[in-house]
């Protein structure tokens, strides 16, 4: 059976479950994105690190999507602005934004037009001082 993830966007929200082949740093911090990181050597040498908390960086591959309606819904979910919610496994309704604001591309498998491969790539809205109980 495929793991399935909820994208849920807009003001008046809606929600769609896709297909995915894999959903890497969702459950286990794969990728990272610190905040407000220093480091400091003291007068004796010692270092000293600190960061205010973290930022779970989540890749979702969705592999070919075929159905036109499903890409259109993936690009209005990535157009979304502050309300681009995800659900997948043990957590529902994690507030994300996208991990790259520059663009979003797909790719063609084999340079075939109906072999949209899409992997979207997403980090969590809000900062993170604990790791989630499930982990």
């Amino acid at each position: 059976m495929a793991d399935t993830i909820t994208l849920t966007h807009g003001i008046v929200p809606q929600s769609k479950t896709l297909s995915v082949l894999r959903v890497k740093g969702f459950d286990d911090a794969d990728e990272v994105e610190y905040h407000n990181v220093f480091q400091n050597t003291s007068d004796d040498g010692t270092i000293y690190e600190y960061a205010d908390g973290y930022r779970r960086i989540i890749t979702v591959d969705f592999g070919v999507i075929q159905n036109k309606i499903d890409r259109i819904f993936l690009h209005d979910f990535v157009r979304a602005r502050n309300t681009k919610k995800i659900s997948y496994g043990n957590e529902s309704n994690l507030a994300v934004v996208l991990h790259d604001m520059e663009g979003f591309s797909n790719e063609w498998i084999d340079d075939v037009e109906v072999a949209k491969n899409y992997v979207l790539r997403l980090k969590e809205k809000n900062l993170r001082t604990v790791n989630p109980s499930y982990w």
